[in-house]
């Protein structure tokens, strides 16, 4: 997950927060502490510590941070395996990305299926999902690397478990009162 207890920062301010010395060590300022590393490090990572995860989440073209008013997130999306939403939140937007950031630059290529509603699985021609007017049911959306796959070894995946709750004028309480 993401290094949460590795030490990492988890954010970078807006318009700041990057230095190069003349040593090529790099340093990052975040929100919550600094780190620096060596810029040749980068080329030398280990593509088995690498992480595909989703990034982002917008909900009805509005993006939904932990503890708002969507109440769907209690804590950042990459740390979630499974969102529950109202019928009135049908309309997703779910962004991915890989922390392999050298390999990233050469067109990886990802496929996406969402479970329950996909019928197989697909390019990704962006690395951002969209699906709208989703039914109430329980989906899985999930998003691997083609690259590996096709090179022998096993592909990187994540998954989101979606359960999408039907208004309450379609559940059993409703139709046993009509």
């Amino acid at each position: 997950a993401l290094g949460r207890d590795k030490g990492c920062i988890s954010a970078v301010a807006d318009g700041g927060g990057l230095y190069v010395s003349e040593d090529d060590l790099i340093y990052i300022g975040g929100v919550d502490g600094m780190i620096s590393f060596n810029e040749r490090d980068l080329y030398q990572q280990d593509d088995a510590n690498a992480n595909l995860y989703f990034s982002n989440l917008y909900i009805n073209n509005v993006k939904v941070v932990p503890r708002d008013a969507h109440e769907v997130l209690d804590e950042s999306l990459p740390f979630v395996d499974h969102i529950r939403l109202s019928a009135g939140q049908n309309k997703l937007t779910v962004d991915f990305v890989s922390s392999d950031y050298v390999r990233r630059t050469q067109n990886i290529r990802y496929e996406y299926t969402l479970e329950g509603f996909d019928s197989g699985w697909f390019f990704a021609k962006r690395p951002n999902l969209v699906y709208t007017n989703l039914q109430p049911g329980k989906y899985v959306l999930r998003v691997r690397e083609v690259d590996n796959w096709l090179h022998g070894a096993a592909p990187r995946e994540i998954a989101l478990g979606i359960t999408i709750v039907a208004p309450w004028y379609v559940t059993g309480w409703a139709f046993f009162l009509y």
